[in-house]
């Protein structure tokens, strides 16, 4: 950002008469999206060093921008108003990925709700066809773009994503599993009639876990359930207790599940549970519904 500020004075300083090109490039990236990541960014990196260390940092780095930026002299009209162009495309989410995930992770209103994003469109567009966990199973979904994804060990575990370009307090996992019946068309009719209760979702909780909440609801157009419940898991002698939401929804031959996570540690400050699915409950509400059955 200190490179767009340098060479935006730079631009100024040889041709005056583009002040109102530049005040527009500036408008443009500050007040998207990416540009309220950036000023919160900054401002929390500035309220983390004292004033004269915030001071060293930023002669570094505004000496780094005029590196980066180069000899003014090689400026014409032509090359200030691509660069400024520029500006206005990197608002829109042309910079490198690592970056832009950044800024959005930062912005206030995404970190608050991070389903906001979403609807912003910010989006990335998961599908599970030809993947080897997803056992034939064909379904897209859309998760904010800052969240990163990866594989998993586990089976069945086709994909996980969390929150805050990796950072964040949510993680979700998409499975896929085989269920009702070998027929590709799936189970019948009476079939889900005897699965959809709450009993059968009952039997999918894990040992100790805490039952909050279970019903009935309609995914993608079709019969779903969802189940809340709290659990505790064990690594390395460290239990940590965590709040999960489940969505569960049968598609031809395979049984889906969108679940979200979130552990006790990653509580905000006062903040317990039930504050947290109050919270992050709508962000869950987003993401299930951009699932397509295909």
């Amino acid at each position: 950002m200190l490179v767009q500020e340098r060479t935006a004075s730079l631009i100024e300083t040889k041709f005056p008469d583009m002040l109102n090109e530049i005040r527009s490039a500036r408008f443009a990236f500050q007040s998207s999206d990416l540009g309220k990541g950036a000023a919160t960014l900054e401002g929390e990196l500035k309220g983390m060093l004292s004033a004269a260390d915030w001071e060293k940092v930023s002669i570094g780095l505004r000496k780094k921008a005029e590196e980066t930026v180069g000899d003014p002299g090689d400026f014409n009209r032509e090359t200030a108003r691509e660069w400024l162009q520029g500006v206005k495309d990197q608002a829109k989410g042309q910079m490198a990925e690592g970056i832009r995930n950044t800024l959005l992770a930062s912005n206030p209103a995404f970190v608050d709700s991070p389903g906001a994003e979403l609807a912003a469109g910010w989006r990335q567009d998961f599908k599970t066809v030809k993947h080897p966990k997803a056992d034939g199973a064909d379904i897209t979904i859309g998760f904010p773009l800052c969240w990163t994804k990866r594989e998993s060990s586990r089976p069945n575990f086709v994909q996980v994503f969390r929150s805050g370009a990796g950072h964040g307090p949510l993680m979700s996992i998409i499975s896929c599993k085989k269920a009702l019946g070998d027929g590709e068309a799936g189970p019948t009719p009476e079939e889900l009639k005897e699965v959809f209760v709450p009993a059968f979702f009952k039997e999918l909780l894990p040992p100790g876990a805490k039952e909050i909440e279970s019903r009935a609801m309609k995914i993608a157009n079709q019969p779903g359930w969802m189940m809340v419940y709290d659990s505790e898991e064990e690594t390395l002698d460290i239990k940590v207790r965590q709040r999960m939401t489940a969505f569960y929804v049968f598609h031809k031959k395979h049984l889906i599940t969108i679940s979200f996570s979130i552990l006790e540690p990653s509580l905000k400050k006062g903040m317990d549970f039930d504050a947290a699915q109050k919270a992050y409950f709508p962000t869950y509400r987003t993401i299930v519904g951009t699932l397509v059955l295909n």
